[in-house]
């Protein structure tokens, strides 16, 4: 029996049930576009005003330079070359003044994961279910972490290069195989989440005997072996079989959960998960238990990557952005078990339905991480304007705030010197909201080391008394206090020409006569320190 008698391709793919006539029908092209564009639309608003956070300043400060400890040296225990390639590639491009490049470039890569994922789907299940699923991962918004972040660049170079070579290895020819193995490399190359889809593809060519085409995953397997072998360090973790497992359960209840727009992690989640796993396994032995190559391979890479994450962070605890690859792999399952299945117009609608609920519920949650990211970016932008601010005056040791990992005042700076910096301005930190003021006055008064000390009050000294909460503002001075009738704390941070009531950073309390100094170095541009106290004191300038 010929192909075309049977609609399947040469390569084994079944037609697309998506097709009209000789080509695709073309909402199969305009509305994946236009999904995909609005998607776009709504990342990059989420990622507005966030800046370079946590792990990416260890990429800032230590591996900024090309070299092979740099590209080579594991990173959260992954392989990560050409993501790490890729950030140096932009320091010297754009610098570090703002990070819209960086997830620009992110939000790409996820943009071409979803358009592969639609293609891959459309030739199984036709364009209609298709699309659901690659919107449904588009708005994927509960791992807003790889969606906004631009240091998850590596999952979504892995996941792209993973589905090309899938597309690829279908077309069986010899360009198109090394095309599958280049994009396995690409994988491997950025993130460990690759090693399953080259697993999978290992499995999947030992099935079809066609040992011709082995080297597209034994290629990629070696080179990853080949760098294991010679840096990783391998897990610290040491879970019990007991905790692998519960780990297992608890990632793929989150993605179903996810998928499906319901509870992300509560009992909800693995209620809806255990239904699933029923609903998945009873519709395999209703379809005739298939069990073509593809299939168990891919099965293999959803098992081996479960199998694996949960082997190395068994007791580091689940984070949100580990469903977002574990989404790529049970929709790829899913594909291959319903391939060539007319799904019905009742399913059709229904599989529609729970899409556009999984796209709100994933926008809100994407609204929920972008939120927290931009509380998280004013509060580290006005801390390294008080870095940027003190300058010398700052201890060069002085870690600016606990998300910054692996920074200090004085490499900071130099770095700053050569890429930019992400820090407000002096008139943008005046604008900036209240908490990220705080965190400016924190980060002056600890780096610098203002503190009181004690003192003798000064015989003849222009003393005011100060009502309670009021302030004093002054620039390069050294300051007496004395206490009156009652204990107080004193505060100190940048002046607000604006009022607002802002205390600044406690640097100590005084007891009840008590009289201390503190020594108020010069601040550049003309900018004047603020002094607040939390009783009537009498100040005494010397």
């Amino acid at each position: 029996m010929t192909a075309a008698a049977t609609g399947a391709s040469p390569s084994g793919t079944t037609a697309s049930p998506g097709k009209v006539g000789p080509g695709p029908h073309w909402l199969a092209i305009a509305l994946p576009v236009v999904v995909l564009a609005i998607a776009a639309a709504v990342v990059v608003d989420a990622g507005r005003g966030t800046t370079f956070f946590f792990d990416e300043w260890i990429w800032i400060m230590q591996r900024r330079s090309p070299g092979a400890t740099s590209l080579l040296e594991p990173f959260n225990n992954h392989l990560m070359a050409l993501p790490i390639a890729t950030y140096q590639l932009l320091f010297r491009v754009f610098g570090l003044d703002s990070q819209a490049p960086y997830r620009l470039l992110l939000l790409a890569g996820h943009l071409a994961t979803c358009g592969l994922l639609y293609v891959y789907l459309r030739r199984r299940l036709g364009w209609v279910v298709a699309l659901g699923g690659a919107a449904a991962l588009a708005f994927f918004g509960y791992t807003w972490a790889v969606i906004i972040w631009p240091i998850s660049l590596g999952w979504v170079y892995a996941t792209t290069a993973g589905i090309a070579a899938l597309l690829l290895l279908d077309r069986d020819t010899r360009r198109s195989d090394i095309g599958a193995c280049a994009a396995l490399l690409i994988g491997v190359l950025s993130s460990g989440i690759a090693v399953p889809f080259v697993l999978g593809m290992t499995v999947e060519l030992g099935m079809r005997r066609t040992w011709r085409r082995i080297y597209v995953a034994l290629v990629p397997l070696v080179v990853f072996g080949t760098w294991y072998l010679a840096y990783s360090t391998g897990t610290n973790d040491r879970g019990s079989v007991g905790q692998i497992l519960e780990f297992a359960e608890n990632v793929l209840a989150q993605t179903v959960g996810t998928l499906l727009g319901v509870d992300d992690r509560g009992t909800a989640a693995h209620v809806v998960f255990a239904v699933v796993v029923v609903a998945v396994i009873a519709l395999w032995f209703v379809l005739g238990r298939p069990h073509s190559p593809r299939f168990v391979g891919l099965v293999t890479a959803l098992v081996a990557f479960t199998a694996l994450l949960s082997y190395s962070r068994a007791t580091s605890g689940l984070t949100t952005w580990h469903s977002y690859a574990a989404a790529v792999f049970v929709l790829l399952v899913l594909g291959e078990l319903l391939k060539g299945r007319s799904l019905g117009a009742i399913a059709t609608v229904a599989i529609s339905a729970v899409v556009v609920w999984s796209i709100v519920w994933n926008i809100g949650q994407l609204h929920d991480g972008s939120d927290l990211q931009r509380f998280r970016a004013d509060q580290m932008r006005a801390q390294l304007t008080a870095v940027d601010l003190a300058g010398p005056l700052m201890d060069p040791d002085y870690r600016p705030g606990p998300l910054f990992l692996e920074t200090h005042a004085g490499p900071y700076l130099e770095v700053a010197e050569q890429y930019g910096t992400p820090a407000y301005t002096v008139e943008e930190l005046q604008d900036a909201p209240a908490h990220a003021r705080q965190a400016a006055d924190v980060a002056l008064v600890e780096g610098i080391g203002i503190e009181l000390e004690p003192a003798t009050p000064i015989a003849g000294a222009s003393c005011a008394a100060i009502p309670r909460s009021g302030g004093l503002e002054s620039g390069d001075a050294r300051v007496t206090i004395t206490a009156r009738s009652k204990p107080v704390s004193v505060f100190v941070g940048l002046a607000d020409p604006d009022g607002g009531g802002r205390r600044g950073a406690k640097v100590g309390r005084l007891g009840a006569g008590d009289t201390a100094r503190l020594a108020l170095p010069a601040l550049p541009d003309g900018i004047s320190w603020l002094l607040s106290f939390d009783d009537p004191t009498a100040i005494c300038l010397t």
